[in-house]
C-alpha cells in the first residue's frame, strides 16, 4: 500500500510522501463526511447540482484556510530572521 516505505528506515512522521498521502487522505475522509452529513439532513431535498455546489463549497474553503495558514507561516518566518 505504502511502497514508497519500502526498504527505508527513516520514521514514517519523517517521510514527506506519508505526510502528503496522510493529508490528501484526511481531506478526502473530512469532505465525504460534510457532504454525507448535508446530504442526509437534506433528505429529498438533496440533488447532484446541490452536491456540486457543496463540494465547490468546500474546496474553495479549504483552500483560503491553507492559503491563509501559508500566509502566517510566512509572516512568522519574516519576523524571526
Amino acid at each position: 500500500m505504502f511502497s514508497f516505505l519500502k526498504d527505508t528506515d527513516e520514521i514514517p512522521q519523517n517521510n514527506p510522501k506519508l505526510k502528503a498521502h496522510a493529508v490528501k487522505v484526511f481531506k478526502m475522509v473530512v469532505k465525504e463526511a460534510l457532504l454525507r452529513t448535508v446530504k442526509e439532513a437534506m433528505g429529498t431535498k438533496w440533488s447532484e447540482e446541490m452536491n456540486g455546489a457543496w463540494e465547490e463549497a468546500y474546496d474553495q474553503l479549504a483552500t483560503a484556510i491553507k492559503d491563509e495558514m501559508r500566509a502566517e507561516t510566512q509572516a512568522a518566518a519574516l519576523k524571526s530572521s
